[in-house]
């Protein structure tokens, strides 16, 4: 996984060995087009994602509870 700058904002991107299998360039869980205010951000839902998919999670949604209990940043 890593993270990936969309304008002035940050997505992230989850690889299976070697290919991208999810580029999300928004937050999940949101209307609208809006990244994440920091890379940091970005990279711990991606984590989330990453242990759902783990988990057998499909698809790996993120509810707003998740993103709050994560401190991430957005616009209500």
């Amino acid at each position: 996984m890593s993270a990936i700058p969309v304008d002035s904002t940050w997505g992230y991107r989850i690889y299976q060995d070697t290919v991208a299998i999810i580029e999300q360039r928004n937050i999940p869980g949101l209307p609208g087009n809006s990244g994440f205010k920091t890379e940091e951000q970005a990279l711990s839902i991606g984590k989330l994602v990453v242990d759902k998919l783990g988990k057998g999670v499909f698809p790996p949604s993120v509810s707003i509870p998740e993103l709050d209990s994560l401190k991430i940043t957005y616009q209500r």
